[in-house]
């Protein structure tokens, strides 16, 4: 098994020290929140690559494409086809409630035109893992629900637990590998008891976050799944946990209420996830009940892959990440010379779930959603030229500008104002997500 010394450079100047050795000599071991070693231990099986080619194949670029008319999944009816992706802001009070940046973050973005919007995991009380919805608060957590039915917005709450991936992104102890079937007996039963919390709040379904690394990604992948027993090893043994939580979930809530999921067509890590197996775990979906299926990429291990950046965020883990908090001038000064030889940045930055995407509609028959650097209509657009999915989401675009559905509408080639800077995910190891542009407040 390869260790992190054996697949990082050295850094020029300081040949024969292992990596952990000039981590050590900086005095810090790892640096910011969401920025997790960036390799993993299972070999086998070629790197995977954000393949756009397809893109060159988009036909008749002037066909005409319906974006901003009405369109359903399941019962839910949407009144246009681009959906807000769950995106963390991490404005809660110690109650799991929204707070009122949240609650205005909320309507600033139904005012602005989206179709449907999917509650970031960590914004709602419904995180796993710190799971802090209370029956007494119920009142209170519909208020979420209620402001967005007031729009004319259906909106779904994601359901996640972190897994080893707690804490920001940084490894914990906290292993698939290690739970006894007992432990994820009980897993499974929590997903499915904030499944019906969720319905008894009032939100239109809910969506389960398969992807990125977290707890049911874990499992689904076979560079982080190791199990050798009924939970672990095939593809359908490694999506046990999943069809578990599915076929529970439907017979508590019914029919009606929508149950969604968001999984990965690809990572970067060796003997990873590849979009061949990611539609096999679509269909499977599919066969469990599952009424959509949202396609993006990347864990916590492989750096900047789920979200993509112009260039690394040094200035911004340096100021934000608190295991530099305290630290003198010349740790931060090896760190941010160290720093690129430590954390990767993929490209390309736009449509790069795109093509991965049509590869997986096309094994199912339920509705397909991608997300993954869409900053123009045009760029939506292609994505129903190619028929690579039915939908489109976005996540940072409205963050940036809450009204970015509207502008797309009324003003004839508007691209987002994004600048793919990273500094929002950074920020919320200290504060609630917000967009900084790429420079650091004053």
């Amino acid at each position: 098994m390869k260790t992190q010394d054996d697949v990082h450079p050295v850094v020029e100047g300081t040949r024969g020290l292992s990596r952990r050795e000039i981590l050590k000599l900086s005095g810090f071991v790892m640096a910011g929140a969401a920025l997790p070693p960036l390799a993993g231990c299972k070999g086998g099986g070629p790197a995977a690559t954000s393949d756009t080619a397809c893109l060159k194949t988009i036909p008749q670029k002037d066909l005409e494409v319906d974006i901003f008319g009405p369109a359903t999944i399941g019962n839910i009816r949407l009144k246009n086809r681009i959906i807000r992706s769950a995106t963390t802001i991490h404005d809660i009070d110690d109650r799991g409630l929204a707070g009122p940046g949240l609650m205005r973050t909320y309507k600033e973005t139904a005012e602005g035109g989206i179709g449907c919007f999917i509650t970031g995991m960590k914004d709602g009380g419904m995180l796993l893992n710190d799971f802090r919805y209370r029956d007494e608060n119920a009142e209170a957590f519909k208020k979420v629900p209620d402001l967005f039915h007031s729009y004319n917005v259906p909106v779904l709450q994601q359901i996640s637990h972190e897994g080893r991936q707690e804490g920001l992104g940084l490894p914990t102890d906290f292993r698939v590998t290690n739970l006894t079937p007992g432990q994820i007996e009980s897993l499974i039963d929590q997903y499915v008891d904030a499944t019906a919390k969720c319905q008894s709040l009032g939100f239109d379904g809910v969506q389960m976050h398969c992807a990125h690394g977290y707890l049911l990604s874990e499992f689904l992948a076979p560079s982080l799944d190791e199990r050798t027993d009924d939970w672990g090893g095939s593809t359908e043994k490694r999506f046990k946990t999943v069809r578990e939580i599915f076929e529970r979930a439907r017979k508590r809530v019914g029919p009606d209420f929508a149950l969604w999921a968001k999984i990965n067509a690809y990572d970067f890590q060796d003997g990873g996830m590849r979009v061949e197996e990611a539609a096999k775990i679509a269909r499977m979906l599919q066969d469990v009940g599952c009424d959509c299926v949202e396609i993006s990429s990347g864990i916590g291990m492989d750096g900047f892959a789920t979200i993509r950046v112009r260039e690394l965020p040094i200035e911004a883990i340096l100021e934000w990440s608190p295991r530099l908090e305290g630290k003198g001038d010349l740790t931060r000064k090896a760190m941010s010379w160290i720093l690129p030889f430590m954390v990767k940045t993929y490209g390309p930055l736009g449509s790069f779930n795109v093509c991965q995407a049509r590869e997986i509609k096309q094994s199912v028959d339920i509705p397909v959603i991608v997300v993954g650097g869409l900053r123009t209509l045009e760029d939506m657009k292609n994505v129903y030229r190619l028929g690579a999915a039915d939908f489109v989401s976005l996540g940072r675009p409205l963050l940036t500008e809450p009204d970015f559905v509207n502008k797309l509408k009324t003003q004839d080639g508007y691209a987002s104002q994004c600048v793919e800077c990273g500094y929002c995910i950074i920020s919320l190891s200290r504060m609630p997500a917000e967009c900084f542009m790429g420079e650091l407040p004053v």
